[in-house]
């Protein structure tokens, strides 16, 4: 599904800058072949992407089980009136905080 993603995101709009994440460095060189235009581990996007109130995207897909820690690195780099689409179900989505949304 993430391969896919990114490709249509890349037919969509040839100039969007895609960050994707995947557990493996082979998995990471195949979203980046795939047109991402960066690729790094899940539990890094608080690491590599700027936080704060400002954030550094403006949108995410989530097409994995969307754990707090990960959900909050999410929300810390989400730009104001940013959008998140969780693309997932499961019981962790129920215990999400939300809280920063409103």
């Amino acid at each position: 599904v993430g391969s896919w993603t990114i490709l249509l995101a890349r037919a969509w709009c040839p100039s969007i800058s895609i960050i994707a994440t995947a557990s493996t460095e082979p998995q990471q060189e195949w979203c980046r072949s795939l047109g991402a235009n960066q690729s790094f581990p899940h539990e890094e996007i608080a690491g590599q992407l700027a936080g704060g109130p400002k954030g550094s995207v403006d949108a995410i897909v989530c097409l994995s089980e969307p754990t707090s820690t990960l959900f909050g690195a999410c929300a810390e780099v989400l730009r104001p009136y940013g959008r998140i689409c969780l693309a997932v179900a499961g019981k962790s989505i129920q215990s999400l905080d939300m809280s920063f949304i409103f």
